[in-house]
């Protein structure tokens, strides 16, 4: 596993959730146009983002199909405009091809050069592991099944498959270092929009876990519903210093069947 970069600090959970009387549900995925149209002055927002569909492999090297290129190029024309204007968008991305060129291309579609034009300019998007693939695995486990993923993020891993909780770390705290992250880089950066495009390993049980267990769509062992491409969680810093989070989708759906 990589070296996760976070500080000293542990957050008591609960710390960053929506406040009562929030604009948008947290059991459902909201449309990520929604969300960003809705900024007031003064406000700014990270999307934790999946990446697009990709191709069959699983490495760092399998890149983003024609489909999934499409579909970031979909999610940045619905960032247009509104609080953030041309290059005023900050990218952290894992340091996998399909990752890179999923901010690329959302940056792209939103008219930003910040990282060039060029299909293969994506090597330009910076990379970190602070939302890498494996955070919630136990050191020297990876690749765990989606029933398992799914359970852990519920919560239910005791009842269902008990003899894998040791497999996972505790969801509370990786959940708030999480949290802790993307509010640091949205408090320290000057740009209103910021992208963290990770995978569906750790944005599935970040998104249940943030809202509550209220989205109640990803139960996998149950229905095989899954993470779709490009969605996951808002972190919205509001221009008073409160913070709200919401399941969020750059596409019509959030979760869909991968097989």
């Amino acid at each position: 596993m990589p070296l996760v970069k976070f500080g000293n600090k542990v957050l008591k959970f609960g710390k960053y959730l929506s406040v009562k009387g929030a604009p948008f549900p947290q059991d459902d995925f909201n449309d990520i146009a929604d969300i960003y149209a809705n900024l007031q002055p003064g406000d700014k927002v990270a999307f934790l983002l999946r990446h697009g569909e990709r191709g069959p492999g699983y490495g760092r090297e399998e890149p983003l199909t024609e489909e999934g290129i499409l579909e970031c190029l979909e999610v940045g024309a619905k960032l247009r405009g509104g609080a953030a204007e041309k290059n005023q968008i900050e990218a952290h991305s894992t340091d996998f091809v399909r990752t890179q060129q999923t901010a690329f291309y959302i940056a792209k579609s939103r008219g930003d050069d910040l990282w060039g034009t060029d299909a293969g300019d994506y090597v330009n998007v910076p990379t970190d592991h602070n939302i890498d693939s494996d955070l919630y695995y136990a050191d020297g486990v990876s690749g765990l099944p989606y029933e398992e993923i799914s359970a852990y993020a519920y919560e239910v891993l005791g009842e269902l498959y008990p003899e894998d909780l040791n497999k996972f770390k505790s969801i509370d705290l990786i959940t708030n270092l999480i949290t802790d992250t993307v509010v640091t880089a949205l408090r320290n950066s000057d740009k209103p929009l910021l992208l963290f495009t990770s995978h569906d390993s750790v944005l599935l049980p970040y998104t249940v876990h943030m809202s509550k267990k209220k989205l109640d769509c990803l139960k996998f062992w149950e229905d095989h519903h899954w993470l779709c491409y490009c969605a996951g969680t808002a972190v919205i810093l509001r221009a008073n210093g409160s913070v709200e989070t919401y399941p969020v989708r750059g596409l019509s759906t959030g979760w869909f069947r991968p097989w």
